[in-house]
């Protein structure tokens, strides 16, 4: 809302609502409709970016923020490409019916279209019912690899740094002390076999230099103590 108090005010309000990428955290329920009604009463589009809602692997999954939206201000957008694999380029778009044929064009004009022997191969596994039991097989992984990680980042870095606990996606996001610079220290990490996205990556302005976003889905049940047990001799290096 401050934000869209500005002068000039924002043109486009762009969320992330479940499993933030690079935070792991989520909008609650409140704040989604607080979302909604902003849109309206301002006149700014808001595009509610939700490729990973799917991949909730505990807890209650709120409405999205198009539930709320009386307005038709809120354009709604899913994707295939985490919850089937990341080369699956796909994904849907909820929109005014008025603006479809317009957002159709400029969409063409990127690259004409999605793969249409992609767009057969993800239909034919919706229609075989396939989706829900590959997404409780990936969800469940998901939730096992997440909690060893939340483990050893609790074993090896509690006394020194902070970090989200998410309830679901693919990301955590961990506070370091103030005077470690996780974009230095990054080639260190690499040396010693082990890697991060610096936190700045994803900050606007020069900020967020001692945080870092971890991914737990891409690292098998058995790498996880070695990995973040590698990570600490980096960062205690550092202190």
């Amino acid at each position: 809302e401050a934000a869209l108090k500005q002068t000039p005010r924002p043109r486009l309000i762009i969320l992330i609502p479940d499993f933030h990428n690079p935070l792991g955290v989520s909008i609650n329920a409140e704040k989604r409709q607080r979302a909604a009604q902003l849109a309206a009463e301002y006149n700014v589009p808001l595009v509610e970016d939700d490729p990973y809602s799917a991949l909730r692997f505990m807890g209650e999954t709120p409405l999205p923020i198009k539930a709320h939206d009386d307005s038709e201000m809120v354009f709604y957008l899913g994707s295939f490409s985490k919850m089937l694999a990341p080369a699956v380029r796909l994904g849907w778009l909820i929109a005014p019916v008025e603006l479809t044929p317009r957002i159709a064009a400029l969409r063409e004009s990127i690259d004409l279209e999605s793969s249409a022997l992609m767009q057969r191969a993800v239909y034919d596994f919706l229609q075989r019912g396939l989706l829900k039991p590959h997404l409780e097989r990936l969800n469940t992984t998901n939730r096992e690899r997440c909690q060893l990680l939340m483990n050893m980042l609790d074993r090896y870095l509690g006394d020194i740094a902070t970090w989200t606990k998410p309830e679901g996606g693919l990301f955590a996001w961990v506070t370091l002390p103030a005077n470690i610079d996780t974009a230095d220290m990054v080639k260190d990490a690499i040396e010693n076999k082990v890697v991060y996205i610096p936190g700045h990556a994803f900050a606007v302005g020069n900020t967020h230099h001692n945080t870092m976003r971890l991914n737990f889905s891409n690292v098998q049940s058995n790498q996880f103590e070695e990995s973040i047990g590698r990570l600490n001799e980096v960062i205690r290096r550092r202190l």
